[in-house]
């Protein structure tokens, strides 16, 4: 635990119990990290063991249970130069009927207005007067009537701070 925590990637629970986020990258709530060293899976409770100097660690995500075939979405926040704090990768699963709009929704860090069609705050940050946000999917942008287009496994919604 020592190793990973000063490598700065990665970033645990306030229990150290659970990994919160790889490289900055969190998961939703139906996927879980999975910490294998030298191959075997390990638990919280072998985290404090000593490894040797050619350990190799692996960290992988699955769902909870590890059941269901992993079936991802991406959903990118850039906060750009301005707001570098903000840049994080959050994967999310990917559901029958799932559109931009309802990912957005689902996320629980950003905040949409009442009209369900533009974005007020992500990560509790307001763009200032001169700023705005724009989505985008996979590279391209998003206009406004592209909020309920369908989203398949492996999109990537990116959520942008830009200079308007």
């Amino acid at each position: 635990m020592e190793l990973l925590k000063g490598s700065g990637i990665v970033v645990f629970d306030e229990e150290g119990k659970h990994i919160r986020s790889v490289n900055r990258i969190s998961l939703s709530h139906e996927l879980e990290w999975e910490l294998r060293l030298n191959g075997k899976v390990t638990t919280a409770a072998e985290w404090n063991q000593v490894v040797e100097n050619n350990a190799k660690f692996t960290i992988s995500a699955h769902t909870a249970g590890g059941e269901e075939v992993l079936q991802p979405i991406i959903l990118a926040v850039n906060g750009g130069n301005r707001q570098t704090e903000l840049t994080h990768s959050y994967v999310m699963v990917h559901t029958e009927d799932l559109t931009v709009r309802s990912l957005l929704k689902k996320s629980r860090f950003i905040r949409m207005a009442e009209d369900n069609k533009t974005l007020v705050s992500v990560l509790d940050y307001k763009p200032l007067s001169n700023e705005m946000w724009m989505l985008q999917v996979n590279g391209k942008p998003l206009l406004e009537s592209g909020m309920d287009m369908k989203l398949r496994p492996q999109d990537e919604l990116e959520v942008n701070l830009v200079t308007r």
